[in-house]
C-alpha cells in the first residue's frame, strides 16, 4: 500500500487495561501494514500478522485486532477468481426503454435470480445501468442473445457488453485517504502517492476443479474472511477436518481465491458522503497494464477488472473529490492512450453488492450435478411474467 506518511499523524493512548499496549501508536502505520499483508494473502492467518509488527507481542497484537479492527466492524473479505470456476466476468451497460425503465428493478432482480447477474449500480442519469454478470464460458453467446431478445421485446433500447478474460480485484480503502478509527474519509490526503499496491497476479484461463462446497466455503469467506472454521464447519453441516480439506486443498491451492482486501461489515457509517466513479476503458491496441499501474497510484481505487481490450476501475471517493478525480481519472486516461471510455457517477447506495448473501445463493444454485447451467429461453420467460406483475 506504500509507506504511510499522515498530514495529520493519528496518535492514540492506549487504556491501562491493554496491558503491555500502554505507550503511543502510529495507528495509521499499523493499519498500512496491516493493510499491505492481508492484500497478500489468499487465506486470512492472524498468526502471520505478528512478524510486521515486532513491537508488539501477540496479546497486544491481538488487542489491536479486536479494539480497533474486529470491534468496528471492519472484515477481511476475498477477491473471486471467476475465471477459475469457469465463469466469465462481464459487464453490460443497459439503457433501458422509457416503457420498462420503472420496472427496472424487478428485471434486475429476476435476472440475478435465473441469470448471472452478480451486481449492478444506478448511475446519474435516466435510465442506463452498469450490471455484472459471472457468465458459464460455454453459456457466453446464449447470454448475448437473451440481451438481444430484450432488444426486440423493447425492454432496452440498446447495450454494450465487454467481457473480461483477466482478473478482477477489489481493494481495501487507502489509509492515505480514509480514517479507519473514525469510519469516514479524510479531510486531506497526501496528493502525490508512491502506491506500493499490487495486482494479486493473471487469471489462469483453466477452470479449476470444484464443488458444491467449495462454492458455499467462498461464499461465506465473501461476507468475512476471519469467520471461526468450527463455525463455517457447523454453518456448512461438515466436520471441521472436511472444511479444512476443500478449504486448503481445493480454494486455496486450486486459486478460486485471488486476494483479501478490507472492509467494512457495515459502509452505511459512511455510505452518506461516499460517491462511486466507475470508468469502463476501452484500450484498443495500447497496453491495459500501462492504465493498470497508473490507477493503482490512485488511491481512491476500489476496484479493478483487467482484460487484454477493456479494463473496468471503481473508485470510492468523498463527494467534494468528484470533479478532482474525474480530471485526474481523465489524465490518465489520456497518458494511457486508450481508445474511448465511458464515466459513470453514482451514489454509493446505488450499488447492489455480491456479499449480500442472496446474491450468492442464488449464483451457486445454478450450480448442478458439477456443472454450471443456463436456459435462455425458461430465463426469458420468467422475467417477462415478473414484467407483468
Amino acid at each position: 500500500m506504500g509507506i504511510c506518511v499522515s498530514l495529520i499523524p493519528v496518535r492514540v493512548k492506549f487504556r491501562r487495561e491493554d496491558r503491555a499496549m500502554n505507550g503511543e501508536r502510529d495507528l495509521q502505520g499499523m493499519f498500512c501494514k496491516l493493510i499491505s499483508a492481508v492484500e497478500t494473502m489468499k487465506r486470512f492467518d492472524k498468526d502471520s500478522l505478528a512478524g510486521l509488527f515486532p513491537e508488539m507481542d501477540q496479546e497486544e497484537l491481538d488487542v489491536f485486532l479486536r479494539q480497533y479492527v474486529f470491534s468496528k466492524g471492519i472484515v477481511p473479505r476475498i477477491s473471486i477468481n471467476y475465471g477459475r470456476l469457469g465463469l466469465l466476468d462481464t459487464r453490460i451497460v443497459v439503457d433501458f426503454s422509457k416503457q420498462v425503465a420503472p420496472k427496472a428493478h424487478l428485471l434486475l432482480e429476476e435476472l440475478s435470480r435465473v441469470g448471472y447477474l452478480i451486481s449492478w449500480q444506478k448511475p446519474l442519469g435516466l435510465r442506463t445501468y452498469v450490471t455484472r454478470h459471472a457468465i458459464p464460458m460455454g453459456f457466453a453467446k446464449e447470454y448475448g442473445e437473451m440481451f438481444d431478445s430484450f432488444l426486440d421485446l423493447g425492454y432496452v433500447s440498446e447495450y454494450e457488453l465487454l467481457s473480461f478474460e483477466g482478473y478482477s480485484q477489489r481493494f481495501s480503502l487507502h489509509p492515505y485517504v480514509f480514517d479507519y478509527m473514525k469510519g469516514d474519509w479524510k479531510a486531506t490526503f497526501v496528493p502525490a502517492v508512491e502506491s506500493e499496491r499490487r495486482l494479486a497476479g493473471t487469471q489462469s484461463g483453466e477452470v479449476a476443479k470444484f464443488d458444491r462446497l467449495d462454492l458455499e466455503i467462498l461464499g461465506m469467506l465473501k461476507r468475512s474472511a476471519a469467520t471461526d472454521e468450527q463455525v463455517m464447519a457447523e454453518s456448512l453441516g461438515v466436520s471441521v477436518a472436511e472444511l479444512e480439506e476443500h478449504l486448503v486443498d481445493h480454494v486455496v491451492k486450486r486459486g478460486l481465491v485471488l486476494s483479501l482486501y478490507l472492509d467494512f461489515m457495515n459502509a452505511e457509517l459512511f455510505a452518506g458522503r461516499t460517491t462511486i466513479l466507475s470508468v469502463l476503458a476501452r484500450v484498443g491496441d495500447s497496453d491495459p497494464d500501462v492504465l493498470a499501474r497508473g490507477a493503482l497510484a490512485i488511491p481512491y481505487l476500489a476496484f479493478m477488472q483487467r482484460g487484454a481490450k477493456a479494463v473496468d476501475l471503481l473508485f470510492e471517493f468523498p463527494v467534494e473529490r468528484t470533479f478532482s478525480l474525474s480530471d485526474e481519472v481523465g489524465g490518465l486516461l489520456s497518458r494511457s492512450g486508450v481508445d474511448s471510455a465511458s464515466f459513470f457517477l453514482s451514489r454509493w447506495r446505488s450499488l447492489n453488492m455480491l456479499t449480500d448473501e442472496k446474491h450468492w445463493s442464488e449464483l451457486i444454485s445454478k450450480f448442478k450435478d458439477g456443472r454450471w447451467t443456463f436456459d435462455a429461453q425458461a430465463a426469458l420467460r420468467s422475467i417477462e411474467a415478473r414484467l407483468a406483475e
